[in-house]
């Protein structure tokens, strides 16, 4: 038995892989609030995406799940 874990591990990793995720960046568009402190944003739906990261100065600061 022993000598099939190898074959079955082999398998196992060649039927589980996905192939390469091809990433999308969506159109974004923004409104000034009408204090002029923020911005209302929105975007249209990436397919397959489960998520969202919102960037200021290529740093993370949000992650959302709805569109805007």
């Amino acid at each position: 038995m022993k000598r099939y874990l190898p074959i079955l591990y082999a398998l196992f990793i060649i039927l589980a892989c996905k192939g390469a995720v091809e990433l999308t960046t969506p159109d974004v568009t923004y409104d000034v609030t009408t204090d002029g402190g923020g911005l209302d944003l929105s975007w249209t739906e990436v397919e397959d995406a489960e998520g969202y990261i919102i960037y200021a100065d290529d740093v993370a600061i949000d992650t959302v799940t709805e569109l805007s």
